[in-house]
Formats: C-alpha cells, sequence, structure tokens
C-alpha cells in the first residue's frame, strides 16, 4: 500500500530537513520544493498523487497562499496546511493569510516553532493513513479514519 504524498513548500533548508525527517518517520511520502516555482513544477508532475501540501506561508518568490492556489487549481481535493512563523493576526495584516483562506475545510495552519507531534497530529487528522480492509469489508482494528475540523 503506498504511503500518502505531501508536497512540502519550504525555502529554508534546515527547516525543511527537519520536517522532511519527522514526516517520513511517520510514513509519508516527502516531496520537497524551495521555492514556488519548483512547487508548480512538482504539483503539475503529481497532481492526482498529492494527498497534502503543506506550505510555507512566506517564501522567497511570492507568498506560499498563491502557489497553493494555483496548485489547487490542479487538484481541487487537495489539503492545505499553511506554516510560518508570523502569528495569523500578522498575516492577516499583511494580506497573506487572510481569514477568509482559513474557512475552507481544505485548510489549516499552525506557526512555527512547532513541535513535530503538534505537526504530526495535525497532519495525521488531515491525511489519515490508509488502512487494510478485512475481509468483512469494515477497517482492520487500529485503522484510523478522521476527518479534519479545519
Amino acid at each position: 500500500m503506498a504511503s500518502p504524498i505531501i508536497l512540502m513548500v519550504e525555502d529554508e533548508r534546515l527547516i525543511a530537513t527537519l520536517l522532511t525527517m519527522v514526516l517520513q518517520g511517520a510514513g509519508y511520502e516527502v516531496l520537497h520544493a524551495e521555492s514556488g516555482a519548483e512547487a508548480l513544477r512538482l504539483g503539475r508532475s503529481h497532481q492526482c498523487k498529492m494527498d497534502l501540501l503543506l506550505c510555507d506561508v512566506v517564501l522567497q518568490d511570492g507568498p506560499g497562499p498563491d502557489v497553493a492556489l494555483r496548485i489547487g487549481q490542479l487538484n481541487p481535493n487537495l489539503r492545505t496546511v499553511y506554516i510560518s512563523g508570523y502569528p495569523l493576526d500578522v498575516l492577516a495584516e499583511r494580506g497573506l493569510l487572510t481569514p477568509e483562506m482559513l474557512r475552507s475545510e481544505n485548510a489549516s495552519y499552525i506557526q512555527k516553532p512547532f513541535r513535530p507531534k503538534e505537526l504530526l497530529e495535525l497532519v495525521d487528522r488531515i491525511v489519515p493513513k490508509q488502512s487494510n480492509i478485512g475481509t468483512t469489508g469494515t477497517p482492520q482494528a487500529g485503522a484510523m479514519h478522521a476527518r479534519s475540523a479545519y
């Protein structure tokens, strides 16, 4: 069974490396883009296979929400977790990430710095890992099924 695929857009190499290690350690496949342009290229080539977009709000080549919007046009059901070191009120003041952008059930936000456990809890709620279906057609014990409240 294939691992869920996360497209991570993070331009800070150290943070990207740490997030990749955490997510891969939890069983996710991670595609990493260092820029919005690279994310769009990966988004086009993997559009139907991606389960989640993990996107920094402030990128060197433009706002992360713009990248998320363009990738979302390729995959309308793709869920997005925005990450930033800035608090939400500052992002909203600057017009980078407004409350309206987070009203969709497909969008969430987590502020840096965060603990790996916090990120994994959020990601696991949004992208439940695949479970094996038993012969009765019901999920095996311990299978995780969740719907994000975000």
